[in-house]
């Protein structure tokens, strides 16, 4: 029953850490310089809201155990950096990613 629990709480994480990136990216894809402070608002605003969201499912996690948090977290995290990695190229099989000094 306690893996089973784990395994919840660790799709829930990584479900989570997917909403946050999509949103992030989301924010990113819809600033522009020509209306710097509706782009300052979205920013600032949509970080505000992931954080609150992140911070409801990390308070309900805790609640529910310790080791449901360190699943849920671990696994946002892992979430997380393997869509920035994808997203900068360093994760791409057909052309790895080379830094040109």
């Amino acid at each position: 029953m306690m893996v089973i629990n784990i395994l919840f709480w660790a799709l829930i994480g990584a479900f989570t850490g997917f909403l946050y990136f999509k949103s992030q990216q989301w924010s990113v894809d819809r600033i522009t310089p020509l209306n710097r402070s509706r782009s300052l608002w979205l920013i600032v605003g949509g970080a505000v809201l992931r954080w609150l969201f992140f911070g409801i499912v990390l308070s309900i996690a805790i609640s529910h155990s310790y080791l449901s948090l360190l699943s849920l977290f671990v696994s946002f995290m892992f979430v997380r950096f393997s869509f920035l990695l994808s997203w900068q190229g360093w994760l791409s099989i057909k052309r790895p990613f080379i830094r040109n000094y």
